[in-house]
């Protein structure tokens, strides 16, 4: 609580009270009647390796540049009104989004101490990203699929500064094990990326031929027994570097039993 708490005062000061960023008048609000903030939370488990962090950053950042510096939107994408109370909602600017970004991110730092910047990324652009930490990279998967995924909490409280810093420590013990299994990591991705791309290719040349339902059908089962495997290889990495927990290996044995694949999420050791 302490460590959202700071986070939240660190980007309130410099955003509000930053002079290149606020309007006289919305400090003159502040001046003349404080200001209350709330935050709160549509379901979303905190401290489950599910991004309730960044979610939270990004919420953060992106008021406080729309109180400072006035609403920015992106007048052809509205989004769904149904998940924000009803109200309407319209996606904030290109370079709005990426304002929120940089600032989210410099609040996760605050969290977590050294994250990837993933999480605040897609929170903060939505959909399906392929994130590269270094050289910096956000490519958008506009026409990746939606996949049906079940979430099993451990309710195994975790700390991901930790956990991160555990996984550091062991990178410089052994660094030339370590960066071969991160490049592993990133070749399972680029597989992942690639077959939902053959995917994509194969159904559009079916649609195109009017090929059957039963050939659509295949071609899915392919993709997911082929995607099933990638996500148990990147478990098992991820296990090797000690981000695993007895619980989640539990659940991964359990789901494997019934034909499912499953792997952590987020920095893993419980969530």
């Amino acid at each position: 609580v302490f460590k959202s708490l700071q986070a939240l005062l660190y980007l309130f000061v410099l955003i509000i009270c930053d002079e290149d960023t606020s309007t006289n008048n919305s400090m003159n609000l502040i001046e003349s009647r404080g200001t209350i903030i709330t935050v709160e939370s549509l379901g979303l488990p905190v401290g489950a390796g599910l991004g309730s962090s960044a979610a939270f950053s990004v919420s953060a950042a992106g008021a406080f540049l729309e109180f400072s510096m006035g609403p920015s939107s992106d007048d052809t994408c509205q989004v769904d009104s149904s998940v924000v109370n009803g109200g309407t909602v319209r996606r904030p600017s290109e370079e709005r989004l990426l304002l929120i970004n940089d600032w989210s991110f410099l609040s996760e730092k605050m969290l977590h101490g050294n994250p990837s910047g993933l999480d605040n990324t897609t929170s903060t652009f939505g959909g399906a990203i392929s994130y590269v930490r270094e050289p910096k990279s956000i490519t958008r998967l506009d026409t990746f699929p939606q996949l049906h995924l079940m979430l099993v909490n451990t309710n195994v409280p975790r700390e991901t500064s930790k956990l991160v810093a555990n996984v550091g420590q062991l990178r410089s013990q052994h660094p030339n094990v370590i960066n071969s299994i991160f490049t592993v990591i990133q070749n399972v991705v680029d597989d992942f990326q690639k077959e939902i791309e053959i995917w994509l290719e194969e159904t559009k040349n079916n649609n195109d031929a009017d090929d059957d339902a039963d050939d659509e059908a295949l071609h899915e089962k392919i993709l997911c027994s082929k995607m099933s495997s990638l996500i148990q290889i990147n478990q098992g990495l991820l296990s090797s570097i000690s981000v695993s927990h007895p619980a989640l290996d539990t659940i991964c044995n359990i789901s494997m039993k019934h034909g499912c694949a499953s792997k952590l999420t987020g920095a893993g050791g419980g969530g």
